[in-house]
């Protein structure tokens, strides 16, 4: 992979992550758009100083690096927790399984919230539901609640490595850290991620082809709740 091959990838992951445009994120670094463009096509080499505001403004400077972040999801919650912090836009939340079979174009008029969420780290979220199995146990435990953000142009460009909603065009819907598959371009890699004392049904990796995939949902956050007694 060329340097340029990497600061494309890097580019595109702020982009995604921090919302950017190219324009501001070369107004970030300091420098003019047309130069920001250059360096991303070739034209001039990417420098050792781009390199470093790149990791002081965004936390990393290596597309691997970028690839392998994880961000930090929520833990444990109380429920009462949910409700604070006074969001912009307030989550809804749906006490449903994500797998439950529900149609995400129906669930805003066929149903009411259960409640709605103002936990800062579902800022972003545009609905939350639960999330009921264990094959991605090691970073988010059954019956946690999960924000999730639909993604439209996944196609093009996503973040890897991270836990997805997918679902797909036979209405089967799972959630699982999804990366691009390296044997096939027409391909995404849905791989588990359990916790060895739920690995007992031997969760395998699956490789599902691009064109069935009808939605794409990133988890923005998780809460895994915990009864308050009375």
């Amino acid at each position: 992979m060329t340097e340029q091959d990497r600061l494309k990838r890097i580019i595109n992951e702020i982009k995604f992550r921090y919302s950017r445009t190219q324009g501001d994120i070369a107004e970030d670094l300091g420098v003019k758009k047309t130069y920001l463009s250059d360096m991303l096509n070739g034209r001039v080499p990417v420098t050792d100083n781009i390199k470093t505001k790149l990791s002081e403004l965004y936390s990393y400077s290596d597309v691997e690096e970028a690839e392998n972040q994880v961000s930090e999801p929520l833990s444990v919650i109380y429920r009462q927790d949910l409700f604070k912090g006074g969001l912009k836009k307030p989550v809804p939340y749906y006490n449903m399984d994500f797998s439950g079979g529900w149609n995400s174009d129906e669930i805003f008029t066929s149903y009411n919230p259960d409640f709605y969420i103002n936990h800062p780290e579902f800022d972003g979220s545009e609905f939350a539901c639960n999330l009921i199995g264990h094959s991605i146990s090691r970073r988010i435990p059954s019956r946690a609640i999960i924000g999730l953000k639909e993604v439209n142009d996944w196609q093009t460009y996503f973040t890897t490595n991270q836990a997805y909603g997918v679902i797909m065009r036979n209405e089967l819907r799972t959630v699982k850290i999804v990366k691009r598959s390296r044997q096939s371009k027409s391909h995404l890699l849905l791989i588990p991620d359990p916790l060895p004392e739920h690995n007992h049904t031997g969760y395998e990796p699956e490789e599902v082809p691009i064109d069935f995939i009808s939605k794409f949902f990133l988890v923005v956050a998780w809460a895994q709740v915990e009864r308050i007694a009375q």
